[in-house]
């Protein structure tokens, strides 16, 4: 994404956080999928615990020029990468 963004452009991505213990994790879980069928709590479940923290999306982007500061918690389980590529 960063190597074919037009001077001028921005890059957004916004992804899953993983929280940062289990208890918290199933916290989010009951919170959002309560309801769900078992297979999709599940599969939340999952995901949330696979995802990755803002410190290692910031650490991830640091080679591209991209600052960690760029990434941040943005809800209770999403992280947030904003950045504009210099004119």
């Amino acid at each position: 994404m960063v190597r074919i963004l037009e001077p001028g452009g921005t890059l957004f991505v916004r992804d899953l956080a993983r929280p940062i213990d289990s208890l918290r994790l199933s916290e989010i879980v009951e919170q959002y999928a309560a309801d769900a069928p078992p297979i999709a709590k599940k599969m939340f479940e999952e995901s949330l615990h696979a995802a990755l923290t803002v410190r290692e999306v910031a650490e991830m982007v640091s080679p591209l020029g991209i600052p960690g500061s760029c990434v941040a918690m943005t809800s209770d389980r999403h992280w947030t990468l904003v950045w504009q590529r210099p004119v």
